[in-house]
């Protein structure tokens, strides 16, 4: 963290009263034990809940405006007093972290006075813990598990015997979560993608214990690479690599995502052509790990 990114959170979190200062202090470190515990829950919100819950508790009587700058204050804080990432990480993420953590306080600093959206505070709340670690255009949370429900639904609904015997014994363990941030999406391209993945191969490396790495999304459609050839290399370069597939479903956040920006993809939808789906895409870690030396090494 830059002096000047350190000021400004600084700046962020002193923005609350004398009393507030001394019960933030006084309750912070027990809620932040919490939401780490609760880290490695299926809910991605899980830690910035219990960190809301304890806002709430602190300050019942508190409303929007109040409560927006609160938790503003709090995040800044967080990641000034709690920030602890609990992997080792190679020197190609270490190296994102000036400019990456510089975007949350400017971020913050500029929401003091507006509504902070929930799915932006989550994802913040996860930042200033360590939670979550920057990886450029994709981010990884450290702590994620794959059901062996999901498998064996998959294997009933695919009718891949190897598919189920080659991932059943990677599931009993922690994987690594990858996600995007709508606010950071500047390297949204087959570069930023393969950057991204070259660190999450390399933060591999350093943690042997983590089975590999894991995402969810409408884009891991094998539809969507039909419908949209320019978005065929994310699901491509995973799944001939040697990444699984698994058909997660449907649902109105999905149609959302997925409608947005593409007429195509609108009318394909509008004709009952198309119906946006999930699908989570698992790399295992030597798999990937081969697969990042191969695109290092030309």
């Amino acid at each position: 963290m830059t002096d000047a990114t350190r000021s400004l959170f600084l700046d962020v979190a002193q923005n609350v009263s004398q009393k507030e200062d001394a019960e933030l202090s006084a309750a912070l470190p027990h809620a932040v034990a919490r939401a780490r515990a609760a880290a490695a829950h299926w809910d991605f919100g899980a830690p910035s809940k219990i960190v809301d819950g304890c806002i709430a508790g602190i300050f019942p009587a508190y409303r929007d405006d109040d409560l927006n700058r609160i938790r503003v204050a709090v995040v800044a804080r967080l990641a000034l007093e709690h920030s602890e990432v609990e992997d080792r990480l190679p020197a190609s993420v270490l190296a994102l972290y000036p400019s990456f953590l510089d975007r949350v306080a400017r971020f913050l600093a500029n929401t003091t006075g507006r509504t902070y959206k929930v799915d932006f505070y989550c994802k913040d709340v996860r930042y200033a813990l360590g939670l979550t670690v920057p990886c450029g255009l994709l981010q990884i949370d450290l702590r994620y598990s794959i059901g062996p429900k999901l498998i064996l639904r998959e294997f009933m609904r695919s009718g891949l015997p190897q598919m189920s015997c080659d991932l059943l014994p990677l599931v009993w363990g922690r994987w690594y979560n990858t996600h995007l941030d709508p606010r950071d999406m500047g390297e949204f391209n087959l570069g930023g993608w393969t950057a991204s993945f070259c660190r999450i191969g390399e933060t591999l490396e350093l943690n042997s214990a983590v089975r590999g790495a894991a995402g969810a999304s409408w884009f891991y459609d094998p539809m969507v690479s039909q419908i949209s050839p320019e978005l065929a290399y994310m699901r491509r370069n995973q799944i001939s690599s040697g990444a699984f597939s698994f058909y997660l479903g449907d649902a109105p956040h999905h149609t959302k995502n997925a409608l947005y920006a593409s007429r195509i993809r609108q009318d394909l939808y509008a004709e009952g052509k198309y119906l946006p789906a999930a699908y989570l895409i698992a790399w295992p870690r030597r798999r990937l790990i081969d697969w990042m030396r191969s695109v290092a090494t030309p």
